[in-house]
């Protein structure tokens, strides 16, 4: 039984692999789930441990080591600073098959195909449906990466001059399985990794009802000159059913002008004065008394969220590279808990929805791998103060 490394009346934090203590959570006692996962191949995260995948009951196995190691003679034994920390290059990336079950042992992220990166994520989602409620929603911020991406890039000048073009970059710590070509890609092929997860959860049960679009007015800048630069990612929205909870009230944005005066002025008909463009009906006629569409239309001036969301990146310091924005979890549990209603991640990594969903009277339940995240975690969440209107 895991016990958890922090706990107050509302936060939880757990050290250790996200499968292993899902499976001890109550069935169906998390109202919303809201994460940042490892994407697939970019970096190794601190404090990855290896897991064994795939169905290995009984099985004594047999691995085939086919680990990625970092010792090229300009690098090893050095250390890469990041914001992670100073991380040792020489350290392999551990990757092995069983000759005997097939099964895979790895880090979640660090898959050598996207398939099997695919197939562990629908693992991890079906592990979160069963914690989940039935009304409940999961919140999935994905990205994507490209193939053969990462040291050396795809420049034919970086070919011909230097004969590390194609490896596994150096930098596994901050690129992954860069230099990697995947079965079925091409090199500079965007893998799609976004919509490869969104339809297998379609095929396993789960409801797709949205994707939004963080786009991002100040992304990473990148040294390219055939394509343009990225700057936004995805969130899936997940559910159980048809039927879920969801606040629209909660996370209605501010009428544009602009829609108030097209539908004042626009579109079909006659106003009583013959003239045409006007509308018909109570709203229209609230409107020409100087109502905005929204009010006339009983929302106070706001309108449905849309699902392109524009957040500027929000680093924090000390954290790993992955740190989203705390407008992003707020969004997420306004429209899909209520107070007091538990919200989980999964990859708590620096505490982010942990720390929101405190400042929101909501409960939470972080879990990470990372021992040196989960104090992160603490630290933010002692930090928080609850506003006096939320009782536990």
């Amino acid at each position: 039984m895991f016990k958890a490394l922090y706990s107050d009346p509302w936060v939880d934090v757990f050290n250790g692999n996200c499968l292993d203590i899902l499976s001890e959570l109550p069935a169906e006692s998390v109202q919303a789930c809201v994460t940042s996962p490892p994407y697939w191949g970019l970096r190794r995260y601190d404090g990855q441990q290896d897991y064994i995948w795939g169905n290995h009951s009984g099985c004594e196995h047999e691995w085939l080591d086919q680990s990625y190691v970092r010792n090229d003679d300009q690098t090893a034994g050095g250390k890469q600073k990041t914001n992670a920390g100073s991380v040792d290059r020489d350290v392999p990336i551990q990757h092995h098959q069983c000759l005997k079950c097939q099964a895979w042992k790895g880090a979640y992220g660090l898959e050598p195909a996207p398939e099997m990166y695919i197939e562990h994520t629908v693992e991890i989602l079906r592990a979160i449906k069963r914690v989940l409620k039935k009304d409940g929603i999961v919140w999935w911020n994905i990205g994507d990466s490209y193939a053969g991406s990462g040291k050396a890039g795809n420049n034919p000048e970086y070919f011909g001059k230097h004969k590390e073009f194609g490896k596994p970059s150096s930098h596994i710590e901050r690129f992954g399985l860069s230099g990697i070509v995947p079965k079925g890609l091409k090199p500079k092929d965007l893998c799609l990794i976004p919509f490869r997860v969104a339809i297998a959860a379609q095929q396993d049960g789960w409801y797709v009802r949205s994707v939004v679009i963080w786009s991002k007015p100040n992304p990473m800048p990148e040294s390219v000159k055939d394509r343009p630069t990225g700057s936004y990612e995805y969130i899936l929205m997940l559910t159980k059913s048809s039927t879920y909870y969801f606040d629209q009230e909660a996370v209605k944005e501010t009428q544009k002008e602009c829609t108030t005066e097209r539908y004042r002025y626009g579109w079909n008909g006659v106003d009583d004065d013959g003239s045409n463009g006007a509308r018909t009906g109570s709203a229209f006629k609230k409107m020409k008394q100087g109502l905005s569409m929204g009010e006339a239309m009983g929302g106070n001036g706001k309108r449905n969220i849309r699902s392109v969301w524009e957040i500027a990146t929000q680093p924090y310091k000390g954290a790993h590279f992955a740190t989203f924005p705390e407008e992003i979890p707020k969004r997420c549990i306004l429209a899909s808990t209520k107070p007091s209603d538990i919200v989980l991640d999964p990859f708590g990594g620096s505490g982010t929805t942990g720390k929101v969903a405190k400042q929101l009277g909501r409960r939470a339940i972080l879990i990470d791998t990372s021992a040196r995240y989960c104090d992160m975690q603490i630290s933010r969440i002692q930090a928080v103060s609850i506003p006096l209107e939320i009782h536990v």
